[in-house]
């Protein structure tokens, strides 16, 4: 054997056994499958491409960070036809083998309508023992998880499914999913309990199945086809699908949240973003202005609490909120506290100025009113009326708005209690060139006209001697 062939040879055991440990790597720490979709329907755990000659209504397009084939499209509905979508060999002992599972994936979604983002079904359902398909859906303001588990016989010759567990999580805030924007979303369960996450932050059980009747994996025993794109509508947008047989920590959900992978990456990633992404930015707001409006103060100190909540995800609006219903100092120990002692100052100096203003007018009104008081018959009153001329330009695409003022003077000729009678001396306008006819409740003014006015209660009536 020459040098060569022995070099050569040693080289591929080296790549081999680096092959092996990554691979093994990954399964240790418990990641079975991973679907990037950068240009591929690879798993990226075991290298296996599971594209078919079938596949229909499903494309490449671009992910979250505007990367172009980086994401699954589904373009249209595969209802009943499963060949036309991705089916993925389910490994159930190794993803089940501790009993746990968490499936994290990226999402968006486009229409109002519920999207089958993932399904893991037996070979064939045929025998009143089999079990039905596990499903993970996406509707508007709730994810759906189905956990069917064995069918039983009921009062008749027809077969029931029992349920196991799962159900609907619902948003329960002012948040939708229709939203057109990116999210992220993790799913747990093990024989006890479930739980889902969307952009990190736990969403309610709705119904109150976070707890099995039957065991869990028991019921994802026997499923061995993973489905992607076979139950979902148009404008289903998936990336990073990944299936995980433990549960993940905080801190990694939030690596996976905030990472910006590189193209066929595994995680856990390297490579981070850690400025605040528009999905999470609008979900956090959208959290706090809904808390807000619905006065719940112990949810609000408990997302505030969250070292998440960065100072940079409000805009000054909510923090006039919060300080509206709430004292700053319960604040303190969050990290928008010295953005609430800002805006409370803000707030503070404007109700300070706005107090000198009110009073600035109402000293005026006073001196206004204390002036008509003292006038007599055959004092002079004004009485000033604003108005505005439009002048249109090139055929009336364009228009012009002009404000003037129009003045009119009268003398007092009778006075019974806060009644005044006058007569219209003299009616002109603050320019020369533009003249409109003032009203006065209603009714158009004239030089030499004779009416009753109540100049006490219009601020527009003032004492011509003062002028």
């Amino acid at each position: 054997m020459t040098k060569n062939k022995i070099y050569k040879m040693r080289l591929q055991i080296i790549c081999l056994f680096f092959c092996i440990n990554s691979l093994n790597a990954q399964t240790s720490n418990g990641l079975i499958y991973h679907l990037s979709f950068d240009g591929n329907f690879k798993n990226l755990v075991d290298g296996k491409d599971y594209s078919n000659p079938n596949m229909a209504n499903i494309t490449f397009s671009n992910d979250r960070f505007e990367n172009p084939k980086s994401c699954l499209l589904i373009t249209g509905p595969n209802y009943g036809d499963e060949k036309k979508g991705i089916s993925i060999p389910f490994n159930n002992q190794t993803v089940l083998a501790n009993k746990e599972m968490t499936i994290t994936m990226w999402f968006k979604k486009t229409g109002p309508y519920g999207h089958t983002l993932i399904s893991l079904s037996p070979m064939t359902v045929t025998d009143a023992n089999s079990y039905d398909e596990f499903s993970f859906s996406i509707g508007e303001k709730d994810v759906t998880v189905s956990i069917p588990g064995k069918k039983k016989p009921s009062s008749g010759p027809l077969l029931e499914l029992e349920r196991v567990g799962g159900g609907s999580y619902d948003f329960d805030r002012d948040f939708s999913c229709d939203d057109g924007k990116w999210h992220f979303i993790t799913y747990y369960i093990n024989d006890t309990t479930n739980y889902t996450t969307i952009d990190n932050l736990l969403i309610s059980d709705k119904f109150g199945f976070s707890k099995f009747e039957n065991s869990a994996m028991e019921a994802l025993r026997n499923k061995e086809k993973l489905k992607i794109g076979c139950h979902s509508k148009s404008g289903s947008y998936l990336d990073e699908v990944s299936i995980y047989n433990r549960a993940l920590s905080y801190k990694e959900r939030d690596s996976l949240f905030f990472a910006r992978p590189k193209s066929n990456e595994l995680p856990p990633y390297k490579t981070y973003d850690t400025s605040p992404q528009t999905y999470y930015k609008n979900f956090c707001s959208v959290l706090i202005k809904g808390t807000i409006a619905k006065s719940n103060k112990e949810l609000l100190l408990k997302y505030i609490a969250d070292k998440r909540f960065l100072a940079q995800y409000f805009d000054d609006n909510d923090f006039r909120n919060i300080l509206s219903q709430y004292d700053v100092t319960i604040f303190s120990n969050t990290t928008i506290y010295n953005d609430l002692k800002r805006v409370k100052t803000q707030m503070t100096n404007e109700a300070n100025a706005l107090a000198l203003k009110q009073k600035g007018l109402a000293e005026i009104e006073n001196k206004r009113v204390g002036y008509i008081k003292k006038a007599t018959v055959g004092d002079l009153l004004i009485y000033t009326q604003d108005w505005q001329r439009t002048d249109s330009y090139l055929f009336g695409y364009f228009k012009k708005n002009t404000p003037y003022t129009m003045i009119i003077k009268c003398y007092i000729e009778r006075i019974e209690g806060e009644k005044y009678q006058i007569r219209i001396a003299d009616v002109s306008s603050s320019s020369n060139e533009n003249y409109a006819t003032p009203e006065i409740k209603g009714i158009k003014i004239h030089r030499g006209d004779i009416i009753w006015v109540k100049p006490f209660q219009d601020k527009n009536w003032f004492w011509g001697e003062d002028e």
